[in-house]
């Protein structure tokens, strides 16, 4: 849960102003602000799964850890069929953006089933509060996104102004996360708080 609490606005701000942040990131000889243009649908199809695929990797070690690779091995078999066959369905449709939405469609299914296996075999429930926790991270991370998002289209264009609202969007959302008394926030509090005493 900490990890996708964190990765909520990472993505959300990313997509929000990815444009200037990747001119900021790579522009210079070849890539030009068009460059820059055209690579931004990808990069906004990848950070839509971001959060997705920090879970995934915790889950599928806890599979390893509790010693079930068979399913780990299944469903590597299964993810790759899945992804071949929706790349060779979605290209003409998707062209370039084929690779990052099938990789998002794909591995959400992917979590989702690995999730539930890793659940089943520590005899948890069906994952509610689980669910209740994302959904509130996503709910709070669209809210910041919207805010920015409208900052940044009243305010003049900068890379620079870009990075500012994107420190500022993180900031906003672990604040009001915090107000809200979501717990991932208070365990970063504190751990950020313990930090700051030992220096």
């Amino acid at each position: 849960r900490l990890l996708f609490f964190v990765s909520v606005p990472i993505s959300v701000l990313s997509i929000v102003l990815g444009e200037p942040l990747l001119r900021l990131a790579f522009e210079r000889g070849a890539f030009t602000r068009e460059v820059a243009a055209q690579v931004y649908p990808c990069f906004v199809a990848y950070m839509v799964s971001l959060p997705v695929v920090v879970t995934g990797s915790v889950v599928s070690q806890g599979l390893y850890v509790m010693q079930d690779t068979r399913t780990v091995a299944i469903l590597g078999v299964a993810e790759t069929v899945v992804y071949v066959s929706l790349c060779f369905l979605l290209v003409d449709r998707l062209d370039i953006l084929v690779v990052p939405v099938v990789y998002g469609i794909y591995f959400a299914a992917s979590v989702l089933v690995t999730g539930w296996r890793f659940r089943h075999l520590l005899g948890l429930g069906g994952g509610q509060r689980l669910v209740r926790a994302c959904a509130s991270h996503l709910a709070i991370g669209g809210a910041v996104g919207l805010a920015v998002l409208v900052i940044d289209r009243e305010a003049p264009s900068s890379k620079f102004f870009a990075v500012a609202l994107f420190v500022g969007g993180g900031a906003g959302y672990f604040g009001i996360s915090q107000l809200l008394g979501i717990s991932e926030a208070r365990l970063l509090w504190t751990k950020a708080w313990s930090l700051i005493a030992r220096r």
